[in-house]
């Protein structure tokens, strides 16, 4: 059997790239409704956490977040997670989104890209997806 379908996500592994990854002026944006306590276990660094509550609002935080006058954000980070279970089984106790993990991921990239972010997939841990998300620079003549 496959011990990994049984697994949570792996909070550690992601808070250790956002450690390693993410400085000062940037903030960590959560998509999902439950995941402060779980990367807040892990991740103790300066970088300011904004939970977003679900993927479909995750947009709008970040644009509020990098168009702040007096608190300047250089990066965003955005973790996206699921509990959704690979096993067919095991899904049927352990979902609790309806869409799934990519898909998730997908629709805030899309969203932010929409709005003239750049934006990308940076990291990939057990159940979490970390992106980023920066303003676009306009006129710099390149």
């Amino acid at each position: 059997a496959n011990d990994a379908v049984f697994e949570y996500q792996d909070w550690r592994g992601a808070a250790s790239y956002l450690t390693a990854h993410s400085g000062p002026g940037d903030a960590v944006v959560l998509s999902g409704p439950n995941d402060l306590d779980p990367l807040s276990y892990y991740f103790r660094d300066a970088a300011s956490i904004v939970e977003a509550g679900d993927a479909g609002k995750v947009c709008g935080v970040v644009s509020g977040l990098l168009a702040r006058p007096k608190l300047p954000i250089k990066s965003v980070w955005i973790v996206v997670s699921t509990l959704k279970n690979e096993n067919p089984i095991v899904a049927g106790f352990t979902e609790t989104n309806r869409t799934g993990l990519e898909a998730r991921t997908q629709l805030v990239l899309s969203a932010l890209r929409e709005q003239g972010f750049s934006a990308g997939e940076a990291a990939r841990f057990h159940r979490v997806r970390i992106l980023f998300a920066k303003p676009v620079k306009r006129g710099s003549g390149q």
